[in-house]
């Protein structure tokens, strides 16, 4: 495995991570704690993850999540 793919791994841990936390604050009830969790979550990803890895993620997420 190459230190590109260790990487896009690693990132796509972090958002399963993120993801998972954010609806577990949704199950129980805490929307508007949730909300603010994924807003703060979405604009760290924009902001810290490339652009090219950012599309693999999810389109990883969307291909096991459909």
């Amino acid at each position: 495995m190459s230190i590109i793919e260790k990487s896009l791994d690693m990132y796509y841990e972090q958002f399963i991570t993120k993801i998972q936390k954010y609806w577990s604050l949704r199950k129980k009830g805490l929307k508007k704690q949730a909300n603010s969790f994924l807003l703060s979550f979405t604009k760290y990803f924009k902001e810290n993850v490339p652009d090219s890895d950012a599309d693999a993620i999810l389109l990883q997420f969307c291909k096991i999540h459909r």
